[in-house]
């Protein structure tokens, strides 16, 4: 390992005596331009530090994966409480090296002054965190779903204990909850008149958002009509197969008479819904 890094030290210093060579040439010759990125001397500065860190990316980004890995790996056979503190601090500052190592050049863009006219360098730092949190709602819906079936799973192996549904419930709900904010993120943005990337101001349109509720609304009331469907054929099984049981017949009766009451509140809900999108936009 250390004789991979001394080496590509050296291919460093090599390139970068020739970016020193240039400098030296430029100034002996009067050429040097006063001013940050101005000149060729200051460009050739530039051009060393540039060297250096294409090198130096490739190698943290590398660390930083090889330690993410190592870290889930640990998770994985080791389920200490400790164990999984220290791998999160791990995964975290290895995420935050990776963002960090790839942003410089964008921030370097940004406070070079021949890169960019009036206003420019702040243009540019507030698209690349706009990438950021695109990436990370991304990285947080990826998660969200992992965390569904992983409770999913701990809710089978644990079957029987009530301490697995009660975490399934609260995983279940706390994600939906967090997926549910992304979503309405976008047309939050477009009532208060954001553009999609927020980075300028056009008009507010109040519709996007009461359109999007009324889906999601809608959605919802198709899967619990599919839920009380499904829940109907196991009442009408149930009173099929009661063979004289005046009690389990009973219990499907019930059980189908709530589903018709709950169908006509939900094609109901949806017809409403419907008109109200039809008549508002």
């Amino acid at each position: 390992m250390y004789s991979f890094l001394i080496a590509l030290f050296g291919i460093f210093i090599e390139n970068a005596s020739a970016q020193l060579s240039n400098i030296a040439n430029q100034v002996s010759g009067g050429q040097l331009v006063s001013g940050f990125g101005g000149g060729p001397g200051a460009s050739g500065i530039y051009g060393i530090a540039q060297t250096l860190y294409n090198g130096f990316r490739a190698i943290v980004s590398t660390i930083a994966i090889l330690m993410i890995i190592r870290s889930g790996l640990r998770l994985i056979y080791r389920s200490a409480e400790e164990q999984m503190e220290k791998s999160k601090r791990v995964i975290a500052g290895s995420i935050a090296a990776i963002m960090l190592v790839n942003l410089a050049p964008t921030l370097v863009t940004a406070i070079r002054p021949t890169s960019w006219g009036g206003g420019g360098g702040g243009f540019v730092i507030s698209a690349e965190l706009y990438g950021i949190i695109a990436w990370a709602q991304v990285l947080v819906a990826t998660t969200a779903i992992l965390m569904i079936v992983i409770s999913g799973i701990r809710a089978v192996v644990s079957y029987g204990s009530e301490e697995g549904v009660s975490q399934l419930k609260r995983t279940v709900f706390s994600v939906l909850g967090g997926c549910a904010i992304i979503v309405f993120q976008g047309w939050i943005k477009s009532s208060v008149g954001l553009t999609a990337t927020g980075t300028s101001i056009g008009t507010p349109v109040v519709g996007n958002a009461l359109l999007g509720i009324l889906g999601v609304f809608n959605q919802i009331l198709i899967f619990i009509g599919a839920a009380a469907v499904a829940v109907g054929i196991y009442a009408g099984m149930l009173m099929i197969t009661s063979a004289g049981n005046e009690e389990q017949f009973g219990r499907g009766k019930s059980l189908i008479i709530r589903v018709g009451v709950g169908l006509l509140v939900i094609v109901a809900s949806l017809a409403l819904a419907n008109l109200v999108i039809a008549t508002v936009f």
